[in-house]
């Protein structure tokens, strides 16, 4: 590898949000609190990445693929247990794919899960593996031991990830995760981990932000050559362990 690309890679991995913590990585100390995390945990063609949230709340995409040993399961917990997680809030399932809800059994018995989310009923009746992952899916659910959600078009994330933002009496502008609320108050912790209390009866605004995320944006800000470096970095990291 040359200086080049290993000064891009370096300048890629402080951008990246401190994405960290994936399995053939050593145990690193629980991540700083205050700042939104995102783990992509390599489950070798699937799809599995965690969220933790300024709030210290848990998300999910997807869980990769049942079988081999729970090795996906393993990776996903693996991850949550670097992020300083012992349960995760809300794992949401795109769509029903071997790939993506196969691991749903496997991880729910390796850890704790509050929320499974998904879009509703199966369509692709005509595939025999995903039809077989969607009714151990189902058998999941039957449990009765998680909460489900079935989202629509429109729909938003449950309210603990709610990014709001207030305008104080003196203009002061905050953006934030919602951790509190109450009929009088609320509390707001920003990207930075700092927390702020409002009277709501001082406020000059306060909004939900729907259409907007603490994640922030690197459109632009990153060049072609540090694009093609970062996709070669994070393939080079599949199949390791």
């Amino acid at each position: 590898m040359t200086n080049s690309i290993r000064q891009h890679l370096n300048r890629l991995s402080a951008i990246l949000l401190g994405v960290a913590g994936l399995y053939c990585l050593p145990a690193l100390t629980a991540p700083e609190s205050g700042v939104l995390k995102v783990y992509f945990v390599d489950v070798e063609g699937g799809q599995a990445t965690l969220f933790i949230t300024p709030a210290h709340e848990s998300l999910l995409i997807d869980t990769g693929w049942a079988g081999n040993e729970g090795r996906d399961a393993d990776r996903i917990v693996a991850a949550a247990k670097d992020a300083g997680v012992g349960k995760i809030d809300y794992v949401l399932i795109t769509h029903y794919h071997l790939d993506h809800v196969g691991g749903a059994p496997q991880l729910a018995a390796r850890i704790p899960v509050g929320t499974f989310i998904d879009h509703g009923e199966n369509r692709e009746l005509t595939d025999k593996a995903t039809v077989g992952a969607w009714e151990a899916y189902q058998h999941l659910l039957a449990s009765g031991n998680y909460r489900h959600i079935s989202l629509k078009p429109g729909d938003s994330l449950p309210p603990g990830f709610a990014w709001m933002a207030a305008t104080g009496a003196a203009g002061e502008a905050v953006r934030g995760v919602r951790v509190n609320e109450d009929t009088f108050t609320i509390q707001l912790k920003d990207a930075r981990g700092r927390f702020y209390s409002f009277r709501k009866s001082e406020l000059k605004e306060l909004r939900r932000l729907e259409h907007e995320t603490p994640m922030p944006a690197y459109q632009g800000q990153l060049a072609g050559a540090e694009l093609e470096d970062l996709v070669a970095y994070l393939a080079g990291l599949r199949g390791k362990s």
